[in-house]
């Protein structure tokens, strides 16, 4: 027996053949049809669809056989998609290739084999369609240009699978992507109204009861005034990250350095960690990057760590870890906070729209800042974990692929 030697193409042979995510799946109806006529038409008693991965060979309808793949060096069909017409066995135990193959000195006792490639749009030979004999025979010129056609006819329904699947992650993608707006209607609606309100109530109070007012009654109202505008404008900033940054379908990305990033973030989040003074420590020695979207990642890790500060009381502490050890860079924010039950954590994490959660102060607050950091973290590949614990504090625990 005679191996068949590996394409100089290969890996973009490879390539193009799992493009279709067509290798073990089910039973469709389409090519089982095409199988059953290429037999009919051949008038043998096996007839297969066979895709060359790069051990195996493994069969995507068959009639006639039982086998449902076979390893790559004893595959006829290996030997056939290194040629450009169709392969042509009359009769096996001639052929040194294949006069001692398994497949023909027992089950399925192979003695014809014809082979018509599966050529993609871009040339490449992915596979077969084989008309299979246990006896000599030879094929007609009809028979054999039928082979071809049926063959062409694989890699049409192919494309269309393809094509169907393509668009239904696409529609699928809308219909989330609709959900999205439709909750962040309800969020503008809601909760941006709701601070307008207030901050317009407490602007009326003070404008018509200026002289009548404390010093002390006076800075409360500016105080509440500042406080409801500082988290309208994050509820704001959110909603325009979101926005802009899904316009861009594309995803582009860049090698990111995560310590000058951190330093960035920390840096604009100075203000409020100064004011409850709050300590923020990076703990990390050597300078770790990471290949990403830089916009979502910035997001992600801005509102992150905002929401430590916000959630960890005065004089607390926020440590930022990083780990670059293992197939995924980790990133780990942990802080002394007020923590969460699990069955905050448990909402938190499977909510499937923007909610409504509680700061440490009890009140209210727009859960907008995680869903878009669940949002981006699924468009970037990575993946997040919350352990905490009710008055101890908070760990967040983000993996992101290290490619």
């Amino acid at each position: 027996m005679i191996s068949a030697p590996i394409p100089f193409n290969e890996i973009s042979r490879l390539s193009s053949l799992h493009d279709y995510n067509i290798l073990y799946s089910g039973n469709e109806t389409n090519y089982d049809e095409i199988v059953e006529l290429a037999s009919f038409i051949c008038d043998t008693p096996i007839a297969y669809i066979s895709l060359i991965d790069s051990e195996k060979q493994w069969f995507k309808a068959k009639v006639g056989i039982d086998i449902t793949e076979t390893p790559r060096e004893i595959a006829f069909c290996a030997h056939a998609i290194l040629k450009d017409d169709i392969l042509v066995i009359n009769d096996t135990l001639t052929d040194k290739r294949f006069a001692d193959n398994p497949l023909v000195t027992s089950d399925p006792n192979i003695r014809f084999y014809a082979g018509a490639q599966l050529t993609t749009e871009d040339g490449f030979n992915i596979g077969t369609l084989c008309a299979v004999d246990k006896k000599p025979r030879k094929l007609t010129e009809d028979q054999l240009k039928s082979l071809k056609f049926l063959a062409k006819q694989v890699i049409r329904n192919f494309e269309l699978r393809k094509l169907n699947s393509n668009l239904t992650k696409q529609s699928d993608e809308l219909k989330e992507q609709n959900v999205i707006k439709d909750n962040l209607l309800k969020v503008i609606s809601h909760d941006l109204r709701a601070p307008f309100n207030s901050i317009l109530g407490f602007t009326e109070l003070l404008k018509e009861n200026i002289n009548h007012l404390s010093k002390n009654e006076i800075k409360l109202i500016s105080n509440s005034i500042a406080e409801t505008s500082e988290n309208s404008y994050e509820l704001v900033n959110n909603l325009l990250n979101w926005a802009v940054l899904n316009q861009n379908d594309e995803k582009e990305k860049s090698i990111i350095d995560l310590q000058e990033m951190l330093k960035q973030i920390i840096s604009v989040l100075n203000g409020l960690s100064t004011k409850k003074s709050i300590s923020i420590n990076t703990i990390f020695n050597d300078t770790i990057s990471v290949k990403s979207n830089y916009d979502m990642l910035y997001s992600i890790l801005l509102n992150l760590i905002s929401n430590s500060i916000k959630n960890t009381h005065n004089n607390g502490e926020i440590n930022i870890e990083i780990d670059s050890s293992t197939s995924e860079v980790q990133i780990k924010i942990s802080d002394n906070g007020i923590g969460m039950s699990n069955k905050q954590i448990d909402k938190l994490l499977n909510a499937n729209n923007f909610q409504i959660n509680s700061d440490q102060k009890g009140e209210n607050v727009t859960g907008v800042g995680f869903s878009l950091v669940k949002n981006f973290l699924q468009k970037i590949n990575g993946n997040l974990k919350i352990d905490s614990i009710i008055g101890l504090g908070t760990t967040i625990i983000i993996n992101l692929p290290n490619n």
